[in-house]
Parts: structure tokens; C-alpha cells; sequence
């Protein structure tokens, strides 16, 4: 069975920095731009057909988490890499990709199948519910872009009507009016907040 080999810091921590190899991969997938997502039963076939060419049987219940490795990445920067190789390669993105994906799961395509088998793949490993620890954790403790536009607007109001109208809603007359009122009277104050 072949089982990812997390990189590890002199110290014995994971290294979740990303390898030499994922910045080649993830470079290369940017120029190759958007792809199409195979169905969860052709990465499903594809993998276990991976499994059974090293002679190994993919239908043998100790053979399931091999198969599981060899299922092929649908989405992201290492998009078209085994799980394996990502875990491999680039473990700190594994742990943030899936903490990432737990907030916001859709199962509006092809990639849900493929974020669930991920899923289910790096929880295996002491090392993937590890770094889902510590990604959660981090994740936490950062502020997110939606949360702190969320505190600055509301549903009908940009954050810059805001910072010029305050918390009254207005019409898009009364609006104008106060815009134009307020570059006329300081209009090196609006320049720093288009800035």
C-alpha cells in the first residue's frame, strides 16, 4: 500500500511549506488555464486502474486507500495531481484547500465528489487531521475579506456610500448631492479613500 510521505522539519513538525515541484505544477496550471472536471466515476476508474497496473488488486479492501491516492486532484492550483502527491507536495494547501471547501460546500458539479473523496483521503492520516487542525486554527484567528465587508456594508450600500453617507440609506438623488457636496469641500480626503 502506498501511503503519502508527509515532509517533515528538522524539528519533526510537518513542513507545510510547498515543495520545489508544486510551484513548477502550479505555475504550469495557470497557463493552461480553466478545465472541465471528469466525473467522480472516471477519476474513480482512472485510479483504480492505476492500482491494478502496479498488479494489486483495487477491489482488495487493503488496496482502498491506495486507490483513494491515486484519484486525481479537480480543482485548484494542483489541479490534475494525485491526493497522494498533494499530500506529498504541498500539505499546507491540502489542509487549507479542504478548510476552505468545508465552508463552502456545493454539490453543484463534479468537484464536490472530488472535494468529498479529498476530504476522506487527508482525514486518513494522523498527518491530514493534523494539518486540518492547524488550518482551522489559522483560519480562525485571521479575519476574512467578506467578514470585515460585511461589518462595513449593508445589503443596498457600497462601503464607500458608507463612508460618505454614514448609516442612512439614501436616494440616489440625495446621494449625489452629498458626494458633490463632499469633493467640494475636501477633496484630498476622497482622493485617499479611492486610494
Amino acid at each position: 500500500m502506498q501511503q503519502p510521505c508527509f515532509r517533515r522539519k528538522p524539528d519533526g513538525s510537518l513542513n507545510l511549506g510547498d515543495s520545489a515541484a508544486s510551484y513548477k505544477v502550479a505555475a504550469e496550471n495557470r497557463k493552461a488555464g480553466w478545465q472541465k472536471a471528469l466525473s467522480g466515476d472516471a477519476v474513480k476508474a482512472k485510479a483504480r486502474q492505476v492500482v491494478a497496473e502496479r498488479r494489486r488488486d483495487p477491489d482488495d479492501e487493503r488496496s482502498q486507500v491506495e486507490v483513494l491516492g491515486e484519484h486525481v486532484i479537480q480543482m485548484g492550483k494542483y489541479r490534475g495531481q494525485t491526493f497522494r502527491w498533494v499530500l506529498e507536495n504541498a500539505v499546507g494547501y491540502a489542509g487549507w484547500l479542504l478548510v476552505a471547501m468545508l465552508k463552502d460546500i456545493s454539490a453543484s458539479d463534479f468537484r464536490y465528489v472530488n472535494k468529498m473523496a479529498f476530504n476522506q483521503y487527508l482525514e486518513l492520516f494522523p498527518e491530514g487531521r493534523e494539518v486540518i487542525q492547524l488550518k482551522s486554527t489559522e483560519t480562525m484567528s485571521k479575519p476574512s475579506a467578506s467578514s470585515l465587508s460585511t461589518a462595513v456594508s449593508t445589503p443596498m450600500q457600497s462601503p464607500f456610500s458608507l463612508l460618505v453617507t454614514g448609516r442612512r440609506k439614501l436616494t440616489p438623488e440625495a446621494f449625489s448631492a452629498k458626494l458633490t457636496k463632499a469633493v467640494a469641500a475636501k477633496p484630498c480626503k476622497l482622493l485617499f479613500i479611492f486610494l
